[in-house]
């Protein structure tokens, strides 16, 4: 799946229309097949000495177990790993890019661990072995990338690699992800026959639920001719390296450690309201997994008769009329000294407030249990007061930045005051939105165009005849327009948010800086023109940026 010139060689041959949008249904159909990679590997887990599954961070019940923790670190570092190449293949702007990083894919992941499970692998089949793994691979495939049910692509459900998409993003490329998929079974059906009746049931297709009802028809047609030829229960597949081995280390030569220890770190992690941006660390949500967590960690130090305790940070954030509190949980230390490989903190950011209503009584029944191991000496909590350049500085780092204004008539963006922008039409510079309505993919188009042509101003809460409505929550707006800023602008977009108040409605102005260099969104280049927003084509491109 990651020769990209053979899908586009494909693609000519049996469709018309622009490659680029093939490519997208590609990507997401790539990307669900390394997450089926990934699971396969779980299900393999006691060949690379991982004994049990990646679940540490989900805080499952496995927590209080010392050996599955330290057994954890593993896979959650090679998983760190994995997360790593996922993330590359999602960011992957144009062709180019794509291939260099499907050909970094295939070198450093897949040839690898090829080359491991044909050296210690052993199979047991009276099928021929290419067509036992033929077989194998279908059986594999079929359901993470045709069983659709739950509106995308199943292999979405599973694993812990990054999920990006929205669901208007898959919704958008379901043709060219069914494209995708007539492609793949190209490659693994045994005959035309087969091919032709699996790719009429595909393009009957309509949606992701029609998709999943395609399954069955496909799996009847692919698979069952080779179940009726051979008993596929006796058939098996084993991997049993040797405790000497080294192939495993190997690889996960590179792979980045899946948390970081630094409390200043951590300070800031806690002042970013959006929690996806906790990359570094893992950061959790409610007071069900904080507690979780918490008491998984007691039984641990039980377990290991130590007078150390467990060390907790608390912050408090603003929130009237109390205030809305986060804790981390420091699990360094903890059954991880063999390893030494995992060590940071668990995060759980706004899980309870100390006022009225469903977060007052998490407040309630978090402090209750902080208080009780305290005073037990099981825990030491600590307060933290980060300064504000602190958080300015991390946002900085992040490429966004937020200031908060009450009062915003003499703002001015490019020499032009806010004022008079409103009380102006849209243009060329400037662009109005009652509410954030659009998918995200749409908005990302406005500011990508903004960017590439002199910069500009994107309003929220303004409707096309100036008008200003107000947005129905600032902070919903702001959350997601960071997400395009730094997910779907390629490269990341640094821009000012501005939530503030105008003529009494709150509203969001993005202030969009001219690109020194094309910005894409969703591996396409856009461009304003008047008040419109069209693609940019290779000439203009070259002759704009040079």
């Amino acid at each position: 799946m990651t020769r990209l010139d053979e899908f586009e060689s494909w693609v000519t041959q049996n469709f018309e229309g622009d490659d680029q949008d093939h490519i997208k249904g590609y990507k997401i159909l790539v990307r669900a097949l390394f997450r089926t990679f990934q699971e396969e590997l779980n299900i393999h887990r006691k060949c690379l000495d991982i004994e049990s599954s990646f679940e540490y961070f989900r805080a499952e019940s496995s927590i209080a177990d010392i050996d599955s923790l330290e057994a954890n670190c593993e896979a959650s570092h090679l998983l760190k790993h994995l997360n790593e190449f996922d993330r590359r293949l999602y960011r992957a702007h144009n062709r180019e890019y794509l291939n260099r990083e499907l050909a970094s894919l295939r070198s450093d992941v897949i040839k690898p661990f090829n080359e491991l499970f044909e050296k210690y692998g052993r199979t047991k089949t009276t099928l021929d072995l290419s067509e036992y793994f033929d077989y194998q691979a279908i059986k594999i495939v079929l359901p993470a990338v045709n069983d659709a049910n739950r509106g995308y692509p199943e292999a979405y459900q599973h694993g812990w690699l990054d999920r990006r998409y929205t669901q208007a993003e898959l919704d958008a490329n379901f043709e060219s992800y069914t494209a995708a998929l007539c492609w793949l079974y190209a490659e693994l059906a045994l005959n035309e026959t087969e091919l032709l009746t699996v790719q009429e049931a595909l393009f009957d297709a309509d949606d992701w639920r029609e998709l999943n009802r395609t399954y069955g028809e496909v799996r009847d047609t692919i698979l069952q001719p080779i179940e009726d030829r051979v008993d596929s229960n006796s058939a098996s597949y084993e991997v049993d390296i040797p405790d000497s081995s080294t192939e495993v280390d190997h690889l996960l030569k590179g792979a980045p450690d899946p948390a970081v220890g630094i409390e200043k770190s951590l300070d800031r992690i806690f002042l970013w309201e959006d929690t996806y941006r906790g990359d570094e660390v893992f950061v959790g949500s409610g007071s069900a997994g904080f507690i979780l967590v918490l008491r998984g960690l007691q039984s641990i130090r039980d377990q290991l008769d130590t007078d150390e305790p467990i060390q907790i940070r608390r912050l408090k954030h603003p929130d009237e009329p109390g205030y809305n509190y986060s804790y981390a949980v420091e699990h360094a230390g903890w059954a991880f000294d063999n390893t030494g490989s995992l060590h940071g903190w668990a995060v759980f950011v706004r899980v309870a407030t100390d006022y009225s209503g469903f977060g007052g009584r998490q407040y309630k029944l978090v402090e209750e249990l902080l208080e009780q191991l305290t005073d037990q000496e099981v825990i030491e909590v600590k307060e933290l007061e980060v300064p504000e350049d602190v958080l300015r500085t991390y946002l900085e780092e992040q490429q966004v930045s937020h200031d908060r204004y009450t009062q915003s008539e003499e703002l001015e963006f490019d020499n032009r005051r806010l004022d008079r922008i409103i009380a102006g039409d849209e243009g060329t510079r400037t662009e109005f939105k009652e509410e954030f309505l659009d998918s995200m993919i749409e908005v990302g188009k406005e500011i990508a165009a903004l960017a590439n042509y002199k910069g500009g101003v994107l309003i929220f809460g303004v409707d096309d005849e100036g008008t200003v409505r107000g947005v129905e929550n600032q902070e919903e707006v702001e959350n997601k327009i960071s997400g395009i800023l730094w997910d779907m602008m390629e490269p990341p977009l640094s821009a000012d948010l501005y939530p503030i108040t105008y003529e009494g409605e709150p509203i969001v102005i993005v202030d969009i800086p001219e690109a020194d260099e094309p910005v894409a969104c969703n591996f396409t280049y856009y461009f304003r023109n008047g008040t419109n927003v069209r693609k940019l084509t290779y000439q203009e491109l070259k002759r704009r940026f040079g």
